[in-house]
């Protein structure tokens, strides 16, 4: 049996990033119920609807937040601020297995976009760059893209390097 902040991590990065889909909420609800983990507001936000075209995903926020209170957990205690705080939490999320690696080198980009091209996080910039000229031109300028299935590998290995001279650079 899991524990509830076991389950819940991977939706709260992502309700962190803001990548989620209401839906998601509900399918949480059922698997904590499934993980003897039940309150009032759960099972409530388990009966809802999780038809993609439902409109209520507000009152599902409603209810996961009222959930989430009831079992003592505050999803804003852990959430990123700052560029390079949200640059770690990205990284982290891909290797941990919880987001999708190009999923997390767009949200990589983003925040080189939002920090006005800051010099740190360019390489995020330009490794997409080299991957969407290999996906869109079949070119290969600087790095080892060998085909499309080792796309992801070379997402998470730049982020493990990034991940590792980030920590040298800058430790606790």
């Amino acid at each position: 049996m899991r524990a509830a902040n076991e389950i819940l991590a991977p939706l709260l990065q992502k309700i962190h990033l803001d990548i989620f889909d209401h839906n998601e909420l509900v399918g949480i609800a059922i698997e904590l119920i499934s993980n003897k983990i039940e309150n009032e507001n759960i099972l409530i936000l388990a009966s809802l609807d999780q038809n993609p075209k439902s409109e209520d995903g507000d009152l599902k926020f409603h209810y996961f937040d009222l959930a989430l209170k009831d079992l003592g957990i505050d999803y804003l205690d852990n959430k990123p601020e700052g560029y390079s705080e949200k640059t770690l939490y990205v990284i982290n999320a891909v290797l941990k297995g919880h987001l999708n690696p190009r999923t997390g080198l767009k949200l990589l980009v983003q925040i080189c976009i939002e920090s006005e091209y800051d010099e740190q996080f360019i390489p995020f910039y330009s490794l997409n760059d080299e991957i969407e000229l290999y996906i869109d031109e079949k070119q290969n300028l600087f790095r080892k893209v060998k085909n499309f299935e080792n796309i992801d590998e070379l997402i998470i290995s730049e982020l493990q390097k990034f991940k590792q001279n980030h920590v040298k650079q800058n430790p606790t």
